[in-house]
């Protein structure tokens, strides 16, 4: 396994800060957010595809909450159901299968 590991390519870019990046024709937002396992760049979006990325903040089962800060992963769900288009996006969880906006409250509930 840790030769496995040791072969994975490290990531193009890093970031503590929000970001735009375009992957040709199409922007990504990147907004890291805090709650799950320190502060993670959770919550990218694909805008006009109405896709978030929400990737260990949102489960569809129950969630590893041992390296979380549940009142911070609580704020950060709450900010997702906030999103202006939030009725009509897909979020895609950590674990779990694809969610709506219905699925956030439950995340850390579970």
């Amino acid at each position: 396994m840790a030769r496995r590991i040791a072969q994975l390519p490290l990531p193009d870019l890093v970031t503590e800060s929000p970001i735009t990046i375009w992957l040709g024709g199409r922007r990504v937002d990147i907004r890291p957010v805090e709650g799950h396992y320190r502060r993670r760049p959770c919550g990218s979006a694909v805008p006009h595809a109405r896709v978030l990325f929400c990737g260990d903040l949102l489960w569809r089962m129950p969630p590893n909450l041992v390296d979380g800060t549940v009142s911070k992963w609580i704020e950060t769900d709450r900010s997702f159901e906030q999103l202006p288009d939030a009725a009509s996006m897909v979020f895609v969880p950590g674990h779990g299968d694809v969610a709506t906006v219905k699925d956030v409250p439950y995340s850390v509930a579970i």
